[in-house]
């Protein structure tokens, strides 16, 4: 799952230097990767997606991953100490 991760944001990230401007979209980005193995579940999650646990098409039981937003006092906090910013957003 690491190595996709890494491949999808190199390829990324090439296809931003290569826009018209060089810039490219710099809004943010999004992804959620589940594999299941044997009786293990393994969830790797970037942005504003979720998972979650449900049973035969119930109800949501549990959450399986925190929600990346900047409401979220810990993300802000993340994102601030990286090195980057928030913009467009209102509390």
């Amino acid at each position: 799952m690491k190595e996709a991760c890494e491949a999808a944001e190199k390829r990324y990230i090439e296809n931003q230097l290569t826009s018209e401007d060089g810039k490219g979209d710099t809004s943010g980005s999004c992804g959620l990767v589940m594999v299941i193995v044997d009786d293990n579940c393994y969830v790797c999650n970037v942005g504003d997606s979720r998972a979650v646990v449900s049973r035969n098409g119930g109800k949501v039981k549990q959450a399986v991953t925190r929600d990346h937003k900047p409401s979220d006092e810990n993300e802000r906090s993340r994102v601030i100490n990286a090195g980057g910013r928030i913009y467009q957003y209102t509390n």
